[in-house]
């Protein structure tokens, strides 16, 4: 026993008197090896982050540098689908026109005239839909999907007169008056020469009965361009217009004269619709359905310059 606790006496010396050696050669080394040594650890952990970091920035700098060439690649082949879509527009293949002018949105959605062109392509899409069956669910989601494009170009194009005159005429034809006179009295702010603007705001005072308001904008439109027969002419439609409604009231209600609004005489239809309302500034015929109407672009060249 005794032996024993003399042996491990002499072990716990033995440890001591080393840990004691060891600092003092810690506190006494010259060249500092023991300490670098003994933080080996620290410096390498310091070096792994060092590169890692170094790696990181050299990364982040390279893809920073190349978003340019990213960015303007894109921009090439979002103009070659708008190319494409509006040569298969001109070819009346809609779906193709579709396809290729929401891949140029996709690829470039800062891009007004492509969001303005698409709209008119759902619009196009809405006249072949309801060819001989009424307003179709699949008429109505066009005129949407052309409604919600045409909010998207006056939203990254604000002073756009084209965006605003065809989104007036889509909300008359949704029966949502005062938002229709809402874009077409800004088309009037932007060009206050845009008779097409009047006789559209007054068909909306007309579709709702407001036959004195109507002749009042009408009056407007004249003093502007006392030479335009198609003023002369809405002015004349109006007051038949307005005969049409007594009688609806008086028979059926003026409920039923408002479900049949959207069958107005309009100008031009007097006079075998030879009026200058019945032609675009180009001397391209008007047509009656909404989306090629809205796909005339009479204006919009002119304003994109």
């Amino acid at each position: 026993m005794a032996t024993m606790i003399a042996v491990k006496s002499e072990i716990r010396n033995t440890k001591l008197e080393t840990n004691l050696k060891y600092k003092i050669l810690r506190h006494n080394s010259s060249d500092g090896s023991v300490l670098r040594r003994t933080n080996f650890k620290g410096v390498n952990s310091c070096l792994r982050f060092v590169v890692w970091y170094l790696g990181f920035v050299s990364c982040l700098g390279f893809r920073i540098s190349s978003f340019p060439l990213y960015a303007a690649q894109d921009t090439g082949q979002a103009q070659l689908f708008y190319q494409q879509g509006m040569r298969a527009l001109q070819e009346n293949d809609v779906a193709q026109a579709e396809e290729d002018l929401k891949q140029a949105t996709t690829l470039d959605p800062s891009n007004f005239q492509y969001h303005f062109e698409l709209s008119n392509v759902y619009a196009a899409r809405y006249d072949q839909s309801q060819k001989g069956k009424g307003e179709t669910f699949f008429a109505r989601e066009s005129l949407s999907a052309s409604l919600s494009q045409l909010e998207q170009t006056v939203m990254l194009k604000p002073d756009y007169i084209p965006g605003h005159f065809n989104l007036g005429v889509i909300y008359k034809n949704q029966s949502q008056y005062e938002r229709a006179r809402e874009h077409l009295k800004k088309v009037i702010t932007l060009n206050p020469q845009e008779i097409r603007a009047y006789l559209q705001i007054g068909e909306t005072y007309e579709r709702q009965g407001f036959f004195d308001e109507a002749r009042d904008v009408y009056r407007q439109a004249k003093e502007i361009n006392a030479a335009d027969a198609s003023i002369q002419d809405a002015i004349e439609t109006s007051y038949l217009n307005e005969k049409q409604y007594e009688q609806a009231r008086k028979s059926k209600g003026h409920s039923d004269y408002l479900s049949r609004a959207s069958q107005l005489i309009r100008p031009g239809a007097l006079a075998g619709d030879t009026s200058q309302n019945a032609q675009d500034q180009n001397g391209t015929p008007s047509l009656a359905s909404l989306g090629m109407m809205l796909a005339q672009q009479v204006m919009s060249k002119k304003s994109a310059e």
